[in-house]
């Protein structure tokens, strides 16, 4: 669980911080490990409130592979 920023150019009528959090596990195929895992991001809200409000929680789906 930590802090999230995005880049200003990127939001319209949103804050560009938030808070995140994430899960996952790592499983080892022969030597390449795959790492899948979920984040969830929830931004704050921007003040003033934008008119077109857009959503403020998202779910990432992530993996990873390394040798």
């Amino acid at each position: 669980m930590g802090p999230s920023f995005r880049l200003l150019q990127d939001v319209y009528g949103a804050a560009p911080y938030g808070i995140a959090a994430g899960a996952g596990v790592e499983e080892r195929v022969g030597r390449l490990k795959i790492a899948p895992g979920l984040r969830f991001t929830h931004w704050a809200q921007h003040n003033p409130p934008a008119s077109t409000d857009p959503r403020r929680s998202e779910i990432a789906i992530l993996t990873g592979f390394s040798l």
